[in-house]
């Protein structure tokens, strides 16, 4: 995993690995899922966003809002949460 100069996962390794798991989960070609989309072009009911928030709180080791998803336009935008919140965390 590519790292920034904080030795953190850079922006484009969480947004691929939060890409990874709606694809999982919701059975959608990795392809298909523009992360400029608005986050209702995402077909990701609240149970699956809860659970991947679940996975991303283990995997980063940071506390997420439960509606993470319903929070921010764009899964870009999630990124952009994520990676801040682990800066500010690590700081």
């Amino acid at each position: 995993m590519k790292r920034n100069i904080n030795g953190l996962p850079a922006l484009h390794e969480v947004e691929q690995n939060i890409i990874q798991k709606i694809s999982s989960y919701c059975n959608i070609e990795i392809a298909a899922i523009d992360p400029m989309s608005p986050m209702d072009h995402i077909a990701l009911d609240s149970i699956l966003a809860m659970t991947i928030v679940e996975e991303l709180q283990n995997e980063y080791e940071i506390d997420l809002p439960t509606f993470l998803f319903y929070e921010h336009e764009s899964l870009r935008d999630v990124t952009r949460f994520i990676v801040g919140l682990m800066e500010t965390s690590r700081a």
